[in-house]
């Protein structure tokens, strides 16, 4: 059984709280990519979060090795979400020419289920509401396993 949002939202709380405690040193930690090995990049849960060599790290640098971060590996205790996307985000958003840098943790939109997702109808194709918690959820917020099982993306029940 997949591990839920309220988790998340745990870890996500956590890691907000230090990064406005030391926003530096956390920028620096969650933004660090280790070098792995074959068992870490082709393991089912955490292969997805790997940046393979070539790849862009996202700061205009290609890795040279396969390498992944600490979200990876936390995004790896969690189903995913249909476009990819794990729970757990970090964002750095420049607030002003002088304001400098934000940097938040958060949940990510597909994560938190379509109450709260920016997309819109046709986009969203409306599922019956979730017998767990009532939600209505798209299928690109929903998370499929392997199975093919579909689960809610707010209270990780089986979608019937």
């Amino acid at each position: 059984m997949p591990i839920g949002r309220p988790m998340a939202l745990h870890i996500v709380e956590y890691l907000e709280e230090l990064v406005q405690r030391d926003p530096a040193t956390m920028r620096r930690l969650l933004e660090a990519r280790i070098e792995c090995g074959p068992a870490i990049s082709n393991d089912p849960r955490l292969g997805k979060f790997v940046v393979e060599a070539g790849e862009d790290l996202g700061n205009g640098q290609k890795a040279e090795t396969d390498v992944i971060g600490l979200l990876g590996i936390l995004n790896g205790l969690f189903p995913v979400a249909n476009n990819g996307q794990g729970p757990i985000a970090f964002r750095v958003r420049t607030v002003g020419p002088f304001a400098g840098a934000v940097y938040r943790v958060e949940l990510t939109k597909c994560y938190r289920g379509c109450g709260t997702c920016d997309r819109e109808l046709p986009d969203h194709e409306e599922l019956e509401g979730c017998a767990g918690c009532g939600v209505f959820a798209c299928l690109e917020c929903m998370f499929e396993e392997e199975d093919g099982r579909m689960f809610c993306p707010v209270c990780s029940e089986e979608a019937v």
